[in-house]
Order: C-alpha cells, then sequence, then structure tokens
C-alpha cells in the first residue's frame, strides 16, 4: 500500500470517529434540532470572521458572487445538519451514524472511478 492510501484510509477512518462523536454529542444535548445548528452556526461564523480578518484581511477581498454561493452552500450544509440532528432525535444514534458514515465510503469511491 503506497503512502497516499495509507494516508487517505486515516482520514477516513478520523472522519467516521468525528462523526461518532458527531452524533452522540447530539443525542446527548437537550436541544431540538434547529437551535443547536443555529448555536453551532454562530459559533462558525464568529470562528470564520476572525479567521478572515486575521488570515485573509477581510472578507472585502471577496467578489459578491462568491461570497453568494457561500452563503447557498452554507445554507444547504444547514438544511444537512438540521435533518442529521433531528434523525438522531427521532431515530437512534446508531442508525444515523451508519447512513452518515456511508457518506465518506461513497464519496471516496465515486473520487477513484472518476480520478479526482
Amino acid at each position: 500500500m503506497r503512502f497516499d492510501e495509507l494516508k487517505h484510509h486515516l482520514h477516513l477512518h478520523f472522519i467516521v470517529l468525528i462523526f461518532g462523536f458527531t452524533g452522540i454529542l447530539g443525542e446527548m444535548i437537550q436541544l431540538e434540532a434547529l437551535p443547536l445548528v443555529w448555536y453551532r452556526t454562530f459559533i462558525a461564523v464568529f470562528v470564520f470572521m476572525l479567521l478572515s480578518i486575521w488570515k485573509l484581511r477581510g472578507l472585502y477581498s471577496l467578489p459578491l458572487s462568491t461570497i453568494g454561493i457561500l452563503i447557498a452552500v452554507g445554507l444547504l450544509i444547514s438544511a444537512h445538519w438540521i435533518t442529521f440532528f433531528h434523525a438522531i432525535k427521532i431515530s437512534s444514534v446508531s442508525l444515523t451514524l451508519a447512513c452518515l458514515a456511508a457518506t465518506p465510503f461513497f464519496t471516496s469511491i465515486l473520487e477513484k472511478e472518476s480520478g479526482l
């Protein structure tokens, strides 16, 4: 096995581990899905704004179309997290994580087949 393949397999296992902790924490936190995602979003926005001020010297260097794309992607990801945490609340953590953990697996297969 080449070093790159080993590195990618380790990344895959690390992502699955992080997904597992996300599900367990999502079950332990007593908030509903929507407020939980809003709090996560506020924390992420605050951290990204600090990073953009520190590293990128502000968001003003981004074109308006790029900011619109970032907002659209953010809305899509927030819909994903809302449905994920709602699925944890109404189902079991193991079933929800089995579905979520399959995502990197199928992504890696698609990337390998497409040559990316």
